[in-house]
């Protein structure tokens, strides 16, 4: 995430795949006290994950998630495989 955060200084943005966007959007949220998760989506066929994106902490207890992914210009959608790891 340092890179990144550099090169928005510099330039008013940054670039990244779906992993390196996720976890700077985590970094930041923790960072402000909001509890954040990563969900990897979409299982190929050989077991690997074709997506992440993260999920924020909502409400007072932060116990109601919100889906957040900057790579695409809608909220993603959950999948019945995804498997989620909370920071």
């Amino acid at each position: 995430p340092e890179s990144m955060i550099d090169s928005i200084i510099r330039s008013g943005v940054t670039y990244g795949d779906c992993d390196d966007v996720s976890m700077l959007g985590a970094s930041m949220l923790l960072v402000i006290g909001i509890r954040a998760r990563f969900r990897a989506s979409r299982p190929a066929a050989d077991g690997t994950f074709q997506h992440v994106y993260i999920e924020a902490g909502l409400g007072h207890q932060q116990t109601r998630w919100m889906r957040i992914d900057p790579t695409v210009p809608r909220p993603p959608e959950r999948f019945p495989n995804d498997i989620i790891m909370e920071m």
